[in-house]
């Protein structure tokens, strides 16, 4: 099903986990920036990048190092480069996952296919764009359909999907800025969730019962496309941001909602639902390219 995941939860608590990765180096916007004075070592320099922000010169030579608040970099009242270090994140990065992270297919397709299940799950898949299923009602029809799943089936589908070439560069790029990146996707948890060790600040799924199955699903822990803008609210609240922060990627109807409140978001190889309505829209096998389309450089 094209989209969401997160382990199971206790009575009461959210259908869905957040992991952390470390506090990571700032990273460095570019911006226009004028210093109001010279600069000398160890002499206090100004800044104006839309505000002025006071910073301090760490050296004597042909270029200038501040600290500030904004990441910007422009150079000094005398022609020398000065470099203003971000004191914080300035992105929130949010990946779909099927049609988007993974090129035309999805996590049920890829898993039915470990079973020989593909017309079966191909009719699902049908039905659920057609309207006619809710993402509860393909969940419980699809674990119904996947008795026989194993651990061995998941990684075997993890690792022959059709990911795009670039998720794990683009994701260490994002780091290396100081900025997160997040997947939220409708498809199970425990698939989701394996994109942490690619990188991933965190992962957002349905929570589906440990595999194999002993259990039936569980509706109250499947994700709707609503659940993708609430949860793009929690993570922003949970690193001191904003949706003005927020950039979105995407491919069909269930990312359209999250693409109305973000500022920023890009199509990835999409349907008319956000391809209309995104500020970018890249077709190609390779996320770089579409990152690239914002400015970014990996």
């Amino acid at each position: 099903m094209n989209d969401e995941e997160a382990p199971a939860r206790g009575a009461g608590e959210l259908p869905h986990a957040l992991t952390v990765a470390a506090p990571r180096p700032p990273g460095r916007l570019t911006a226009e920036v004028s210093a109001r004075t010279p600069g000398g070592a160890g002499e206090p320099v100004r800044l104006r990048a839309g505000a002025t922000a006071p910073g301090r010169c760490y050296g004597s030579g042909s270029a200038l190092r501040l600290r500030a608040g904004p990441s910007a970099r422009g150079r000094g009242g005398d022609g020398r480069k000065v470099h203003l270090r971000s004191a914080g994140m300035t992105r929130l990065h949010l990946f779909d996952l099927d049609g988007t992270l993974i090129h035309g297919s999805a996590a049920a397709i890829e898993i039915s296919r470990q079973l020989g299940l593909e017309r079966e799950i191909a009719a699902l898949e049908r039905a659920f764009a057609g309207g006619e299923l809710t993402t509860a009602q393909f969940a419980e029809r699809a674990c119904a359909l996947w008795e026989a799943l194993t651990e061995e089936h998941v990684a075997a589908a993890f690792e022959g999907a059709p990911w795009l070439a670039g998720i794990r560069e683009v994701w260490a790029d994002i780091r290396a800025r100081g900025e997160r990146c997040a997947v939220i996707s409708l498809s199970p948890g425990f698939f989701v969730s394996r994109l942490l060790e690619w990188g991933a600040d965190a992962t957002y799924g349905s929570t589906w019962p440990a595999v194999p199955f002993r259990e039936p699903v569980d509706p109250a822990g499947i994700l709707t496309p609503a659940a993708k803008v609430r949860i793009a609210d929690e993570l922003c609240t949970k690193f001191g941001l904003t949706r003005d922060h927020c950039v979105a990627y995407g491919d069909s109807l269930s990312d359209a909602e999250l693409f109305t409140v973000v500022p920023v978001s890009v199509a990835v190889n999409a349907d008319h639902h956000v391809s209309e309505i995104a500020s970018h829209a890249y077709a190609g096998r390779d996320l770089r390219e579409a990152y690239e389309l914002m400015g970014n450089r990996t």
